[in-house]
């Protein structure tokens, strides 16, 4: 079933953007100003990693306990744009990816 007639835009391609990519770009940047704002630099908490909706953070030891909360807020702020909707967030740390992500 089309859509879209096919002469719509010459020489174009439909693009249906998924919502969970604008959430975690979102969340990205968001992450990135309050760290900035809170002067942390990239020798405390340092973005490494995305995999399709989930990030991973190296983290010094010591910034742990405080990034979990800060991530915790930032990524379940309301997003006017969605209707003021929050989203859950699994969050949880490990030596690696895969303790990580079993912890979640």
């Amino acid at each position: 079933m089309d859509f879209f007639p096919s002469n719509t835009i010459p020489n174009a391609e439909c693009i249906i953007p998924r919502i969970n990519a604008s959430i975690t770009n979102r969340t990205i940047i968001a992450i990135d100003k309050m760290l900035k704002e809170f002067d942390i630099g990239e020798d405390l908490v340092c973005l490494v990693n995305t995999v399709h909706d989930s990030l991973a953070y190296e983290v010094k030891d010591s910034h742990v306990e405080w990034f979990m909360e800060a991530l915790t807020a930032v990524s379940q702020a309301p997003i006017p744009e969605l209707w003021n909707e929050v989203f859950k967030l699994d969050c949880a740390y490990g030596q690696n990816w895969t303790d990580a992500e079993m912890a979640a």
